[in-house]
């Protein structure tokens, strides 16, 4: 019988093939492989219609935010900084690690020294069968040396338990398992986003509405319908410092922060806070609030009704929420 990558694609979704994804609701992982970034650099994606490589986004200054690891790029060959890099499954151990806002002393302890993360999901079944697309069965970050498979056989073979292994590991797992969750999918220099692209992946509406605000309106008619909210928590690990909700109306901000004391429990949740306003078409005014206590609620009141504003709140520097509010009665609808 002839293989072709659609048949395994099938195999694995139909529970034909041996994986370690056990839970019914993450199946869908099989359906789609996967880009990770941080939210400015989706704008730029998305704006660009190009998902480009690291050498390629930074010679065309693409690059708006580097949320890699300092770490993990010094001990990945170069050659493979010329490609387009996707991951097959999302949840993978670089994600677990950079995945959310952390405080400098979080960034410390931390192994990657590194944070982002909104997922694009492509259409897999489409890039396989490219002629310039080429796979791994481990991640390209190994210092090992690497086998690139480009065939319907090869990717038949790939070690799908390790790959979408989706439970704990002891420590002889973890030097078998871990490099596989990182399999990757590569393209060389520049992959056209509108001829793959399915869905865009956040992980709380607050989230959702600083993309949207983020976007042109043009972007909005073209994009708006991808995006989608992980309310079950299949693609994210949610474990540090992220802004769940923000509702804005006309005489106050209120707004519910997950926070994060993941491994530093007995250090509270402390980092400059900067809030950015700018009412109707006034000038962008900012308030630094210094190694602010993180709540998780909090209510901002006016002193008098504001029908048009937009807010954006910075933790560290780093863009964490941006928000526009237009009273319904000045709305153009």
């Amino acid at each position: 019988m002839t293989i072709s990558f659609d048949h395994t694609l099938d195999k694995l979704e139909l529970g034909e093939m041996g994986t370690n994804i056990h839970k019914t609701s993450r199946k869908f992982w099989y359906r789609y492989c996967y880009h990770f970034s941080h939210v400015k650099n989706i704008i730029s994606i998305l704006e660009d219609g190009r998902l480009l490589s690291r050498n390629k986004a930074i010679l065309e200054n693409k690059m708006s935010q580097d949320n890699a690891s300092e770490k993990i790029i010094e001990q990945t060959d170069s050659l493979y900084k010329n490609y387009v890099r996707l991951y097959f499954r999302p949840k993978t151990p670089t994600q677990y690690h950079n995945e959310g806002f952390k405080t400098e002393k979080q960034l410390a302890i931390s192994q990657l020294n590194a944070q982002c993360s909104i997922p694009i999901f492509l259409d897999i079944h489409k890039l396989l069968t490219h002629p310039d697309t080429s796979f791994t069965d481990r991640s390209l970050a190994l210092s090992a040396p690497h086998k690139i498979y480009s065939t319907p056989e090869e990717f038949n073979n790939l070690p799908f338990k390790k790959i979408y292994h989706d439970g704990a590991l002891n420590e002889a797992e973890k030097r078998e398992i871990i490099g596989h969750r990182q399999a990757e999918i590569i393209f060389p220099e520049s992959l056209p986003i509108e001829d793959y692209l399915k869905k865009i992946i956040v992980r709380t509406p607050a989230e959702k509405e600083t993309l949207l605000t983020l976007m042109s309106d043009e972007l909005k008619r073209k994009y708006e319908d991808y995006i989608q909210i992980d309310s079950s928590k299949n693609v994210f690990f949610s474990r540090w410092t992220y802004f769940n909700n923000v509702h804005l109306a006309e005489n106050y901000i209120q707004f519910n922060l997950n926070i994060s004391q993941y491994q530093t429990p007995s250090i509270p949740t402390q980092f400059d806070l900067k809030i950015s306003f700018k009412q109707s078409d006034l000038e962008w005014k900012s308030q630094v609030y210094k190694n602010w206590l993180a709540v998780q609620k909090l209510k901002l009141n006016f002193k008098d009704s504001i029908d048009n504003y937009e807010v954006a709140f910075h933790f560290n520097d780093q863009l964490m929420y941006y928000g526009r509010y237009q009273s319904e009665a000045n709305s153009p609808y």
